[in-house]
């Protein structure tokens, strides 16, 4: 696989830091994904308790989402519009964004294989209180969902 070029941002393989109100980390890996109007980071992050999760970055915005189960919306996944609902919990989401994305490649520990070139379909949506989720249909059509918040960059320290 092909290096990846170096990221612009506070976040690399390696760092360790806290966000405010969540504690602290550190970053064990991350994929780049592209697409038409450019590409966004996925860093794979262990927090302190031990549990780990991921900061997206994308057009300098970030947010932190951890996995979820979604068996119970996995049939109405391939159906999502533009402005569409979902309910998770108790919190009503909207579609935002619907992109078909390829990996550039990653770097360090994942808990997945990396393989560049593969193609997924993600969703990006997005509740009030800056609460988002995405979710992701891989090339094998397994659908994963991942919920989360908006992290404002001064609640970030590296």
């Amino acid at each position: 696989m092909a290096a990846l070029a170096a990221p612009e941002s506070k976040l690399y393989k390696g760092a360790a830091g806290d966000i405010k109100g969540v504690g602290g980390f550190n970053v064990l890996g991350r994929v780049r994904y592209g697409y038409g109007a450019g590409f966004w980071e996925e860093w794979y992050i262990q927090k302190e308790d031990g549990n780990t999760a991921w900061i997206s970055e994308d057009e300098k915005r970030l947010s932190l989402e951890t996995p979820h189960d979604i068996t119970e919306h996995s049939d109405h996944v391939h159906d999502l519009s533009l402005s569409d609902s979902m309910h998770f919990g108790d919190t009503e989401y909207v579609v935002t964004e619907i992109i078909d994305a390829e990996c550039e490649g990653g770097e360090g520990q994942l808990p997945f294989r990396i393989l560049s070139g593969e193609k997924i379909r993600y969703y990006d949506l997005q509740a009030d209180g800056g609460l988002r989720a995405s979710i992701e249909v891989e090339p094998d059509g397994e659908i994963k969902l991942y919920t989360g918040s908006l992290i404002e960059p001064f609640n970030l320290n590296i």
